[in-house]
């Protein structure tokens, strides 16, 4: 492009901003700031009218979005705007939100013939269409282009998915018109990415060839989506199509945008993949041409309805307790364990047991679980995920893993050859999460007994392969659900994938298998011979085992053998019993009441049963202000 071109392209942006302030209340400067372009083919980031100027003289422009965010939806309706202004109008918006027999209502809309209100109820437009496809229509309003509603109707793809060719036929002549004239069968890698996607949903339905899935929803959307844009392409000569569609449709070429190519080989497309993204810092992803031309991150400000609720993203802290060895002011590095604890743990017990274990060998990074409610004993701890929320929460979870690895990188000598991320129960599931898609850092992950594991089976497979070096799933009982996730992480690529069943007679075996994962030495030290300490569990609670843990991780560091064992278990057992169960004469030699935590002092409340033999001795604690 000449300077001349390139000086009449900025000033129409710069009237292009001016026109978008004034319709949609936020301008040019605002989408900029929002989201960050990364060219694929040359691999390197661009700015927003380099963008524009690269596009302009395509055929078809294919915007990939994920449906809800706010950023995406303000950047699709910059792009329409901006290439409109550099096509002098010769653009046509196309729209996998519309479907063919909402064509009609449409057109009356965009032509005055009709107010909004009566489009909104002939159209009946998805539950976001005000945040997120309502500006595109203005911006087409305003500059008098076309719209295609792309789609095919949705009550028609049952009947097709179950009667196939015969309910094809069956159509009406009317009915007929809303879907593809002619079906190409989609191709066989589409067809495993849309297998790993719609686990995501429950929709999984076990492996077909693409002919027998001619007639799938999915395959009918993508034909009859294709077909409309290169209609629009032949009745309008000269023009370029812009079509707005869920981002899995184009990405890689495949889907919508390889029928298109199918029906119109010569075609010059561009694929833009549009994802949200917590923060704009940091690297992008690496070049990937092959999955799309050109991949945009947009910040998470706000979302569009979905299930009843509009959103807007607020700041959320993920809180860890760190263990520093004094050998990290030597500089020499060291191997970095980030700690899950199980769901309704205190992340303060998690880091007295890992300073007690590998305070002098490695940095801890004992994380709480930002959703703080009363567990399942009274006790206060923090949770992972709330109800109906295990994507979501996950997703901002492992994101926070990111920063906070980060975060010790930058200031402590963390070797980032040995960092593990390893998790008990609910923190062994934010584990494999974790461990499944990109991440900033190589680890290796270790999973404890996680759980729901049918929770993570039904969650979509990432698309790129993890920068996961080994993951180990130490499991009781039936290990089947275990090995399915082993068999998700060789289809992402992850070959170092284990299996195990955990030792029931070692007390420490999430110590043992943080060790093997860090390459330090394993605990051991006690002789056969050496005093036999069992710490007895009246309740054998989550929160007493873990307590019982630390109280034996003490034993062993005395070269004791130890062992942790109910109250019957334990008669049948030599060996000096310890109990935690605290009574009032313990705390009469010289011990305190729990203190109120609370940043001004606090009151302890002591609940004694009615009548208890033991009232007398509590009162004489309080008499005494113990």
């Amino acid at each position: 492009m000449n300077k001349v071109q390139f000086v009449l392209v900025s000033l129409c942006l710069t009237l292009t901003a001016i026109a978008v302030q004034a319709q949609n209340g936020w301008k040019l400067s605002d989408v900029e700031e929002r989201v960050r372009i990364h060219d694929d083919a040359q691999g390197k980031e661009i700015p927003f009218a380099a963008l524009i100027r690269a596009v302009t003289d395509k055929d078809v422009v294919f915007l990939g979005e994920t449906h809800l965010d706010e950023s995406t939806h303000m950047f699709e309706a910059a792009v329409l705007d901006a290439l409109a202004e550099a096509r002098e109008n010769r653009v046509i918006l196309s729209m996998e939100m519309f479907e063919r027999d909402e064509q009609q209502a449409l057109d009356d809309f965009l032509a005055g013939r009709i107010d909004e209100a009566t489009f909104l109820e002939r159209a009946d437009p998805w539950d976001n269409h005000w945040t997120g496809y309502r500006p595109l229509l203005e911006v087409a309003r305003r500059r008098g282009l076309l719209v295609v509603a792309a789609n095919a109707p949705r009550r028609l793809l049952f009947k097709l998915a179950m009667g196939k060719e015969k309910a094809l036929d069956a159509l009406s002549e009317k009915d007929r018109r809303w879907v593809a004239e002619v079906f190409f069968p989609g191709r066989a890698e589409y067809w495993e990415k849309v297998d790993r996607a719609v686990r995501g949903h429950g929709m999984g339905r076990g492996p077909r060839t693409p002919e027998e899935r001619l007639y799938d929803g999915q395959n009918i959307w993508d034909n009859t989506m294709a077909e409309s844009i290169t209609r629009a392409l032949k009745a309008h000569p000269g023009f370029s199509v812009v079509h707005v569609v869920g981002g899995f449709h184009v990405a890689y070429g495949l889907g919508t945008a390889d029928q298109v190519m199918r029906r119109k080989p010569d075609a010059d497309v561009s694929i833009i993949e549009v994802e949200p993204a917590f923060d704009l810092l940091g690297p992008l992803r690496d070049p990937n041409p092959e999955r799309a031309n050109y991949e945009v991150r947009a910040l998470v400000v706000a979302r569009g309805r979905s299930s009843g609720t509009d959103a807007v993203a607020v700041p959320k802290e993920l809180r860890f307790r760190l263990v520093v060895p004094e050998s990290a002011t030597k500089g020499e590095p060291l191997p970095l364990l980030v700690w899950l604890p199980r769901a309704g743990s205190r992340g303060k017990d998690a880091e007295a047991y890992w300073k007690a274990a590998l305070g002098d060998e490695a940095i801890v990074a004992c994380v709480e679980g930002p959703l703080g409610r009363e567990a399942a004993d009274l006790a206060w701890g923090g949770f992972w995920t709330g109800p109906g929320r295990f994507r979501d929460d996950m997703g901002e979870v492992t994101y926070g893993l990111d920063r906070l690895v980060e975060f010790l990188r930058r200031h402590y000598p963390v070797d980032g050859n040995r960092i593990c991320v390893a998790g008990e129960a609910e923190g062994g599931a934010v584990a494999i999460m974790a461990a499944r898609s990109p991440r900033r850092f190589e680890a290796s992950y270790v999973a404890f007994t996680p759980r729901p594991l049918g929770q993570v089976l039904q969650q979509a497979l990432g698309e790129e392969a993890p920068q996961t070096r080994s993951v180990t799933l130490r499991i009781r009982g039936d290990a089947g659900d275990a090995e399915k996730v082993a068999t998700d992480f060789a289809e992402l690529g992850v070959q170092d994938t284990q299996v195990l069943p955990v030792d029931e007679d070692d007390v420490f075996f999430m110590e043992s298998g943080v060790r093997d994962a860090l390459g330090l030495e394993g605990i051991g030290g006690w002789e056969a011979d050496s005093p036999l300490d069992v710490i007895v569990l009246d309740s054998d609670s989550p929160r007493a085992r873990a307590w019982a843990t630390l109280q034996a991780r003490g034993f062993a560091a005395a070269k004791h053998r130890v062992t942790i064992l109910g109250s019957r278990e334990a008669k049948a057992v030599d060996g000096k019993k310890w109990s935690l169960s605290v009574h009032p004469e313990d705390l009469m030699d010289g011990k305190a009441l729990p203190v109120a935590p609370a940043d001004f002092g606090g009151v302890t409340v002591l609940v004694v049963p009615e009548g208890s033999g033991e009232k007398e001795a509590w009162t004489t604690l309080e008499t005494k202000q113990v």
